[in-house]
């Protein structure tokens, strides 16, 4: 069987993910059904005489039975022991300290918790600097936090939140490292490389060179990484296969130059990917694509062809038994699932575009190039095509013609930004990194202003979860299914693609029509917090913000992704959940009026972050606006708490504040369509209400539901997802 490892290593891969989405039950059930699928296969003869399916029974049971093991003796004694209790921990840091929403994030490993040994990872977010170098120990107490699925798949299975204008009182104790490791100079390399980039470029072509060049996306700004995502780019900012293989085809180019031995050749190869890996800091993503050449150049030394398909196998099985929750990285499953698409299609869609032109004789060279670029990225998206519906609910509809545009400068940025970093430190040829850095910063402008563009054109990156989509990706692969059933797919072809395109703009144009003065009210998933967005045409108001750490990223991100400015924020409550919220919302978007309650008003920590804002105001008693025309808004602040009242041509809706008696409340505010609470109030039967949605969490939701305290005809929870209604 040629491509047995690629059968092995990229059916465990597939396994694993579900087993990571799906739980420990559904694991347990699969693995059963795929065991006795394997016996029965063994049993019937037509199966016995292809080895391929008996085997992808018998490894997919096998992958089942490794991730319930390695849950039951890896991950779940760990979280059952110390899960939401305080402990004492002797740990040491992992790697470089990232910056994010004003805090400083550390990854360690502890030796000792609690003085017994004890082996976990954990993230501890500080908003103050530890002055801590990677490999250093640290000793101090910490309350252990169950961290989202997202670290768990790195294996970093809690986070610890340390803020010390709450709490001073942290304690902790610094023993520097007496012998650090091989990696710890690869740090060193790395800190030296980004210093090299920031002393010679502009910090907005320096963040994008950093990201390209050596993977460090925290000094991006979150504008450029939307650019690039709703372009289809993002695999450009994110250091994987392509950037390995950029820098793998020069390093050949250059090496054969003055060195004819193949062996010397590869083996340079070999040990460039694995420093470069170091410096990138390992990530799934790269490690993937560093074996996978690793594989390739070993092949070479060895006089052996390495089956592309085979190599990635044996990457996929490499990192799953080391850590079979990394099946669930969705940079890993893109990385894969890209590679996949481009091993098994990308040389038959180039051979069809060349057949198409076989008769072009203008510009063969260039010609080829460009039909490379477009068979490789076609090949992949239609691979990770799926995970993006499944993951992020949209996807690119430019993806093709931005990569046509940036990929070949892609190249080049990362060729000349290392250039940068090494003749930087070249001594007498120093000059020569001013020069790289001048040229590195006219491609990342380049590619900066056509990312923007382009993810600026209209439906140039759509939401799954409009209806629209849904009817016209359905109706497109009835249409392909049919084509082929006719075996005539070439002759309509033409036709298929055509009223695909018709469909696709007329789902467009019904749902523009739809949504024409329609406002959509969007209470967010946020925890234990109440976040209420208004939205109409592309316009949105922020009319409530207060969210726990888990959930923020989420909602920003939400943001982020519409096509819409926000032209008024109001922060109503001002404890210190809402006001970190607020601080984020401020510092990561542009908006046109913010309107303070006057304890916000008062707080110089909300002051500092309004220079990116138009009119700012304060209230206090009550407060009234005309909202677009349409909706009238009540700001009602009794005894320090907020509560808001809209009133639309339809509906009416009360927001209430997470602490307050409703006997204060004026009698005519107390009944509305729609009631959106966070937190019960005293007194609140003399509410009523259509329809009550409740913003908490799944456990503190159990306690509300089972003594609901207003008048309603229907509750909705957030915790299931954002609700979003139309008023």
């Amino acid at each position: 069987m040629k491509q047995s490892l690629a059968l092995i290593g990229l059916t465990f891969l597939s396994v694993l993910s579900v087993a990571f989405y799906s739980g420990l039950r559904f694991t347990v059930i699969f693995g059963i059904g795929c065991t006795l699928l394997f016996g029965i296969s063994l049993m019937n003869r037509v199966f016995r005489q292809s080895i391929v399916i008996p085997l992808t029974f018998f490894i997919a049971a096998l992958a089942s039975l490794f991730y319930t093991a390695y849950t039951k003796t890896q991950i779940d004694p760990k979280i059952s022991a110390y899960s939401n209790q305080e402990a004492d921990v002797t740990a040491v840091l992992q790697d470089d300290p990232y910056q994010a929403y004003g805090n400083n994030y550390y990854v360690f490993k502890t030796e000792t918790i609690n003085q017994k040994k004890e082996t976990l990872k954990f993230i501890l977010r500080y908003n103050d600097n530890l002055k801590i170098e990677p490999f250093d120990k640290i000793t101090c107490t910490l309350l252990l936090t169950p961290a989202n699925p997202s670290y768990v798949s790195q294996n970093i299975l809690f986070i610890s939140k340390i803020n010390n204008t709450f709490k001073p009182s942290f304690d902790y104790q610094i023993i520097t490292a007496e012998k650090r490791p091989v990696y710890y100079y690869a740090i060193q390399l790395k800190r030296k490389m980004i210093d090299a980039i920031d002393k010679t470029m502009r910090p907005s072509y320096g963040s994008l060179a950093k990201a390209l060049v050596i993977g460090e996306k925290n000094s991006l700004d979150v504008s450029v990484k939307e650019s690039f995502r709703k372009a289809g780019l993002s695999h450009i900012i994110a250091v994987s296969g392509q950037h390995l293989a950029i820098l793998s085809m020069y390093l050949t180019r250059l090496c054969k130059k003055w060195i004819k031995n193949k062996y010397i050749i590869s083996s340079s190869n070999i040990l460039v990917v694995i420093v470069f890996m170091a410096v990138t800091g390992f990530s799934v993503s790269i490690i993937r694509a560093g074996l996978t050449l690793i594989v390739y150049h070993a092949g070479i030394i060895f006089d052996r062809h390495a089956s592309s398909l085979n190599s990635l196998g044996f990457a996929a099985l490499v990192i799953l038994l080391f850590n079979p929750y990394a099946a669930g990285d969705i940079g890993l499953l893109l990385s894969f699932s890209a590679s996949a698409g481009i091993v098994l299609w990308s040389q038959s869609i180039g051979d069809a575009i060349k057949a198409r032109l076989e008769k072009v004789n203008l510009f063969k060279h260039l010609q080829s190039y460009f039909i490379d670029i477009i068979s490789v990225s076609v090949s992949a998206v239609l691979m990770v095509t799926p995970i993006t519906l499944l993951v992020f609910d949209s996807f690119s509809t430019v993806f093709l013609i931005a990569n046509l545009l940036i990929t070949p400068a892609a190249g080049l940025m990362i060729i000349s930004g290392l250039l940068c970093c090494i003749f930087y430190y070249a001594g007498p040829l120093s000059p020569l990194a001013k020069a790289f850095a001048f040229l590195n910063s006219a491609f990342c402008k380049y590619a900066l202003i056509v990312s923007e563009a382009l993810s600026k054109i209209p439906f140039s990156y759509l939401h799954v979860n409009d209806k629209y989509v849904f009817i016209w990706l359905g109706a497109t692969l009835i249409l392909a299914a049919v084509m082929i059933l006719m075996q005539k797919s070439r002759k309509y072809l033409k036709t298929v693609i055509c009223l695909s395109l018709i469909i696709f703009a007329a789902g467009i144009l019904s749902n523009s029509l739809r949504n024409l003065n329609v406002t959509k009210v969007t209470v967010f998933n946020a925890g234990n917090g109440t976040t209420v967005a208004l939205s109409a045409e592309n316009k949105i108001s922020m009319m409530s913000v207060s969210a726990d750490y888990l959930h923020r990223y989420e909602i920003l991100n939400t943001l982020s992704e519409k096509e819409a400015t926000i032209d008024l924020c109001i922060f109503d409550d001002s404890g210190k959940q809402p006001r970190a919220f607020a601080k984020d919302i401020l510092d990561q978007f542009h908006i046109s009026s913010v309107l303070l309650s006057e304890e916000n008003a008062a707080s110089t920590d909300i002051k500092n972050h309004l220079k990116n804002t138009g009119n700012v105001e304060s209230y206090s008693g009550q407060y009234k606006l005309m909202l677009w025309n349409s909706i009238n808004v009540s700001i009602l602040s009794i005894e320090g708490n907020t509560y808001q009242y809209f009133t639309s041509r339809n509906k009416t809706m009360l927001i209430l504040p997470p602490a307050g008696d409703c006997v204060d409340l004026p009698y005519d505010y107390r009944k509305a369509d729609i009631i959106v609470m966070n937190k019960k109030l005293a007194n609140m039967n003399l509410l009523e209400a259509e329809l009550v949605v409740v913003s908490q969490d799944e456990e503190t939701a159990k306690e509300t539901a089972g003594s609901f305290p207003v008048k309603s005809a229907e509750a909705v929870f957030t915790f299931n997802g954002d609700v979003v209604l139309e008023i």
